[in-house]
């Protein structure tokens, strides 16, 4: 009769999970999560913080802009700075949504409602721990 207890309590505990993740899916609320990056990033674009955009950029992605930025005669703050300006996401646009985060090794690819309510893809790269946005 106690086992029979303890396992109705496990069983329950695991429907209880079960439940919690499925009531959740679709959303990762670990901002450090590809998913939790992407949305870092595309908060960061609404708000024109260049400053936190950059800082979610890959090592390769900021290179790059650097490279653009240079041959323009700006410095790569100044080339974020105006992409940013483009309203990208507008902050009126709906809630940010992500499906179908997927992970291989060091790589990772998330889907996101953009403000026109197309899903887009963001491509991610893992650096020194971390998920970074890549634009390659």
């Amino acid at each position: 009769m106690h086992n029979a207890r303890n396992n109705t309590v496990i069983i329950a505990f695991a429907l209880i999970a079960l439940l919690a993740i499925a009531c959740g899916s679709g959303t990762n609320n670990d901002p450090n999560s590809p998913s939790g990056v992407s949305k870092r990033f595309v908060e960061a674009a609404r708000q024109k913080d260049a400053k936190t955009f950059k800082s979610l950029l890959s090592k390769k992605s900021v290179a790059s802009i650097e490279k653009d930025a240079k041959e323009a005669g700006l410095t790569a703050d100044q080339m974020i700075a105006r992409v940013l300006e483009q309203d990208l996401f507008p902050k009126g646009s709906s809630a940010f949504e992500t499906r179908n985060e997927k992970i291989t090794g060091d790589t990772a690819t998330v889907e996101f409602k953009g403000g026109d309510g197309k899903w887009l893809q963001n491509d991610l790269v893992r650096e020194d721990a971390s998920w970074k946005v890549t634009l390659e």
